[in-house]
């Protein structure tokens, strides 16, 4: 691609300058044409590629997902439907470095967690709430940070979302 496009753009500039010497032409015209329909055409090339490659890593994913330990999220409570709805209709868990932790669901390279909200004003979720301070999202570790002794899911999960 880079060489095509080198090619292309070297058109373009050999029929600007044939134009800027000798006046607009059909032949420098078509030139100029044909090598900016060629660069269009390469940078849909390059974007394709970028699609195949996400597209692969998404794939590459779901595999890995499909492996893992998985169980059927509870549908009894509004704070179930709330997860199942947001996260999807499983949980999954995950292990690595010694430690095991569970997740609501992922999307992409996204890991999903649910947290549903009955009283927003005490909600352990809601920054600012009146929740006591132990029980509080706030006060603990900031759940968008790499779990410890888990760092090689970061290649696969790259991302937390709290919904």
């Amino acid at each position: 691609i880079a060489y095509d496009a080198a090619g292309n753009a070297v058109g373009v500039v050999k029929g600007v300058h044939d134009a800027a010497n000798n006046g607009v032409t059909v032949a420098n015209g078509a030139q100029v044409a044909g090598g900016l329909l060629g660069l269009s055409a390469n940078a849909k090339s390059v974007r394709d590629l970028g699609r195949a490659a996400n597209a692969r890593h998404l794939a590459k994913i779901d595999e890995y997902v499909r492996k893992l330990p998985r169980t059927t999220t509870p549908t009894r409570t509004a704070a179930d439907l709330y997860e199942v709805k947001h996260t999807g209709p499983y949980n999954y868990e995950l292990s690595g470095g010694g430690v095991r932790f569970k997740i609501d669901g992922y999307r992409g390279s996204t890991i999903l967690e649910a947290k549903h909200v009955e009283k927003p004003n005490s909600g352990p979720y809601v920054p600012g709430s009146t929740c006591p301070g132990s029980s509080c999202v706030n006060s603990r570790r900031d759940p968008r940070q790499p779990r410890e002794g888990c760092d090689h899911y970061q290649e696969r999960l790259d991302t937390l979302q709290i919904r």
